[in-house]
């Protein structure tokens, strides 16, 4: 059975007892008191504050920067040494050794120890010296000491953020502390009925070195609400994006304290224009796929449900006339935003470290960032995978610039299809904050239990809880003697 309803079966054993002394004869239960009412029906699965856990926001609160700024100057370096800098360490387990390599251009991490059961020849490594690395369990239980149990939106959030209507009722509770490749991430989790319903949105905190290839230490947080997904009326499908993020670089140990969070914005229509040239293989010819192959996807007969519900100048049923070859350069022209997108992209050697070895580098110079083309696979499979430009070369990082529709890395050999609709994500700069209450629960520990025993206290208490709230203590069986 599934560790939920073993818990389940035990909680029922604890709490039968009680209902039965608090109601002698079965036929007398009202099974309906002790069902979640159903009131709220009527908003359509909508997030409603009423159904929220701090219906009263008068007590003090801190600043997230002012809490979170310290914790990131003193552990964001021990994060990154004791997180997961290599493959082999992704199943929990830390290797020994000190000194690692990385691909400089997709930022594939491999353990010194591990270099010979690797095909690296087509990885551009360089060599990293970590030190030694501290204990990833002790440095849990230290990360989750050091960093609040509860975190809560600040006011504005809900007239500012669509999404976010509701959540300034909720708190967000501390719920897993997780190792993640290169940072260590925090996941506070908000849920209806003070924990009992379904749950809402969550805010991820991430600490030590958050993007691939990235130089400096970073706190990151993001926000991601799913109240979109939930709703009765036209519910999102697929993966949701974030609706607000937060980066704080830690430079010399000290945090910047101007960050401010930033808010998804529309997405904003422009054309590019995608010049390739220098054909190489592609990654169906590396992959060891032949004329046979094509010629057998020609002569299946396919469903017309997998068929694309949108017209596409690319046959998804069938190869493209090019599908043999890649361009190893691209050449971007016709941004005119501020995102710096012009440039020649070369395509990187890399091979089995990035989807369908497709990336494509605009190397960073003195004016200008490094920018990357790859393609970005839809892990749900809700959708068909997209070709971006991201600032990182990772699509685990979600620091994508702008989507290419309808593309696929042929289309810059062929003359008519080199002109290219795409969406820019656009965030824009905010005031709003989140804050961090004051703990309003404390834990006494009275006697200890052999001194209870000796002196026969009735009830035995291991320890006493203050300052629950009323909506908790109300959900809870009275106890009778």
């Amino acid at each position: 059975m599934s560790v939920p309803v073993v818990n389940a079966c035990m909680l029922s054993a604890l709490c039968a007892p009680e209902l039965r002394r608090k109601v002698p004869d079965p036929e007398d239960v009202d099974f309906g008191e002790f069902a979640i009412k159903g009131k709220y029906d009527a908003e359509g699965g909508a997030v409603v504050a009423e159904k929220g856990d701090l219906q009263d926001r008068s007590g003090a609160a801190k600043d997230f920067m002012s809490v979170f700024s310290p914790i990131a100057e003193s552990l964001a370096e021990e994060a990154y040494k004791c997180s997961v800098l290599c493959n082999s360490e992704s199943s929990g387990q830390t290797s020994s050794s000190e000194k690692f390599f990385e691909c400089a251009d997709s930022g594939y991490r491999i353990s010194s120890d591990g270099v010979d059961r690797h095909q690296t020849d087509s990885l551009n490594l360089v060599e990293l010296h970590i030190g030694k690395r501290p204990d990833a369990t002790a440095f849990g239980l230290k990360l989750r000491k050091a960093v609040p149990s509860m975190i809560r939106l600040g006011e504005g959030w809900e007239e500012t953020v669509p999404e976010a209507k509701g959540l300034e009722s909720y708190s967000f509770l501390l719920q897993r502390v997780s190792r993640g490749s290169g940072h260590w991430v925090l996941t506070y989790g908000a849920w209806e009925h003070y924990g009992s319903g379904r749950q809402v949105a969550e805010i991820r905190i991430c600490l030590g070195k958050v993007h691939a290839l990235e130089r400096d230490y970073c706190l990151a947080a993001f926000i991601k609400c799913y109240g979109p997904a939930i709703r009765h009326d036209k519910p999102k499908r697929g993966a949701l994006p974030d609706s607000a993020r937060l980066f704080v670089k830690v430079i010399n140990g000290k945090a910047d304290s101007k960050a401010k969070w930033e808010l998804r914005g529309q997405k904003t229509k422009t054309t590019l224009e995608l010049v390739g040239s220098d054909p190489r293989d592609s990654q169906r010819v590396q992959a060891g796929l032949n004329d046979e192959a094509c010629k057998g996807i020609k002569e299946h007969n396919y469903l017309k449900r997998f068929v694309l519900t949108f017209k596409s100048r690319n046959n998804t049923m069938y190869y493209h006339s090019k599908w043999k070859t890649w361009p190893s350069t691209i050449e971007i022209s016709g941004d005119d935003s501020d995102e710096d997108l012009n440039g020649t992209y070369v395509r990187s050697q890399c091979t089995h470290v990035i989807n369908q070895s497709a990336l494509w580098i605009r190397k960073e110079e003195e004016s200008s960032p490094a920018r990357y083309i790859y393609i970005r696979p839809n892990v749900g499979r809700t959708a068909l995978d997209v070709a971006v430009i991201s600032s990182t070369p990772s699509y685990r990082d979600q620091m994508e610039i702008c989507e290419l529709k309808d593309w696929i890395p042929e289309n810059c050999l062929v003359t008519k299809t080199q002109t290219t609709d795409a969406k820019f994500i656009r965030w824009k700069s905010t005031d709003l904050k989140m804050e961090v209450p004051a703990p309003s629960m404390t834990m006494e520990k009275p006697a200890s239990f052999q001194e209870q025993i000796d002196s026969k206290c009735d009830p035995l208490t291991l320890c006493s809880l203050k300052g629950l709230s009323d909506g908790l203590v109300k959900g809870e069986f009275d106890r009778h003697p």
